[in-house]
């Protein structure tokens, strides 16, 4: 039997305004159970005989691909605020008129007064400009102040979040049954199960203020193959081996990452969860015969690759906080009797 599972959901937001959100899910569920069997259970007097090779074979090769991505990005803007302050010079000016009499005396009372009068039009005339200039700038600085606010203000917020979640419940079986009487030249009873995961979970966020992403893997897998000669069964070959073999070949990848970016805070996280138990077994059963004219081979082999990855990055003026974590419980079984 062989199972092959491609998922590829993506999510995605870039709006103009203050908030954009953006999530991405994938879930799949997998059973499966291939036997193979030679079974007369519970019969008596009943057998399987040849001249030739008896082979019981069962075998499942399952390949599960699952990638998720989302990404969001949020540019609130505003419209400009500007403002312009005139600033008008005030010059005044003081026309003397000098007034020659009959004497001197006079005179140079008039040309010491125009003078006086032209030192104070012309201190008034600056203190005026002053004023007027110290009141522009302080117009403008509060124009601008109020401007850049309400463009911080508007700027936007960005989440962006990704979760796979996987569960598969394999099962292999192949088995002589109780009370079966099997002859044959050659007799083999071979379990082979493989399983292939790989699961990715990308989360992108960006915006002027904030900036949140996530991503998260989450697989639960159960792996069970067992080779077995049932209780009160009788092989026997004739001329060469019995061979009695389960194998189990498990491979898992998990990637989450996650990037958080913005102007004023960025938070990032990614993390993997692995839970995976598997039973590899071959056995024979109470009270059960096996002879062969050369070898008896019973052999239980188990292979569990586990491979995680987990990143996060986050950047922000004023806060940044970008975590990572990777988990896995694994319980396994590797049996020959």
């Amino acid at each position: 039997q062989k199972t092959k599972l491609i998922n590829a959901p993506a999510a995605g937001a870039a709006p103009q305004g203050k908030m954009a959100g953006a999530f991405a899910a994938s879930g799949n569920a997998i059973v499966g159970h291939t036997a193979a069997s030679l079974d007369n259970s519970g019969a008596t007097g009943k057998t399987v005989t040849t001249a030739n090779e008896i082979h019981t074979d069962a075998a499942d090769q399952s390949l599960l691909v699952s990638v998720v991505g989302s990404a969001a990005i949020a540019q609130g803007k505003s419209a400009d605020t500007s403002s312009t302050a005139d600033t008008t010079n005030t010059t005044n000016t003081t026309n003397s008129t000098n007034t020659t009499g009959k004497t001197g005396t006079v005179s140079q009372k008039s040309s010491a007064e125009a003078a006086l009068a032209r030192l104070s039009g012309s201190v008034a005339s600056k203190a005026a400009s002053r004023k007027t200039a110290d009141t522009a700038s302080t117009a403008l600085n509060s124009n601008l102040t109020n401007s850049l606010s309400q463009k911080a203000g508007s700027q936007g917020t960005g989440i962006g979040a990704a979760a796979g979640v996987n569960v598969v419940e394999n099962t292999v079986d192949a088995y002589v049954g109780d009370n079966t009487k099997v002859n044959g030249s050659a007799v083999s009873t071979t379990a082979d199960g493989s399983l292939t995961a790989v699961t990715i979970a990308a989360g992108g966020a960006y915006a002027g203020k904030t900036g949140a992403a996530g991503a998260l893997n989450v697989n639960v897998i159960g792996e069970q193959v067992n080779a077995s000669i049932g209780a009160g069964a009788s092989v026997n070959a004739t001329k060469e081996d019995v061979s009695l073999q389960a194998a189990n070949d498990l491979t898992v990848v998990g990637i989450a990452g996650a990037l958080g970016v913005g102007g004023t805070n960025g938070v990032g996280g990614g993390a993997n969860a692995e839970v995976i138990h598997t039973d590899t077994e071959a056995v024979t059963g109470e009270g059960s015969s096996v002879t062969a004219a050369d070898d008896i081979d019973i052999k239980a082999d188990s292979k569990e690759r586990v491979t995680t990855v987990a990143a996060a990055g986050a950047s922000g003026s004023s806060v940044a906080a970008a975590g990572a974590i990777n988990g896995n419980v694994m319980n396994t079984t590797t049996r020959a009797a």
